[in-house]
């Protein structure tokens, strides 16, 4: 039976719904961790995507960045490869503030299934540190 599912395209969304701040949480898979390394010209393509709609429209927002995850398990992700990410995310994400989610914990700290993907409590921590911090904001 197909599915009847469809998306709004990210400037009509933004006409409806009129937010006062968009909270953009990506990272993880931006970061190819399967790969050798990362595309900076696919990630500066994508965060351009979404930051120069946003600044044009004059809509606050902020990015967060990847959590740590546990080191080389079944998704690929290495503490190297995430730390490489946030960082390079956080040079690139303006006019977004950018909230660096390896403040918020220490590495292997919050449990995941493959390495990238937290248990329930992982994401409730996460989520909770996302919400604190954003909040925190001037």
């Amino acid at each position: 039976m197909a599915s009847a599912a469809q998306t709004v395209p990210f400037d009509a969304l933004l006409q409806e719904r009129k937010p006062d701040v968009v909270v953009i949480v990506m990272g993880d898979n931006l970061a190819n961790y399967k790969a050798s390394s990362f595309s900076r010209t696919d990630v500066k393509k994508e965060v351009l995507s979404l930051t120069t709609v946003l600044g044009s429209k004059s809509i606050r927002c902020v990015w967060v960045g990847p959590a740590w995850g546990e080191d080389n398990k079944l998704a690929g992700k290495t503490l190297k490869r995430t730390q490489e990410i946030s960082a390079f995310l956080e040079s690139q994400v303006k006019p977004c503030d950018y909230v660096n989610s390896l403040e918020m914990s220490k590495p292997g700290e919050w449990k995941t299934t493959d390495g990238q993907h937290f248990f329930a409590e992982g994401y409730q921590a996460w989520g909770a540190a996302i919400a604190n911090e954003v909040e925190q904001l001037p």
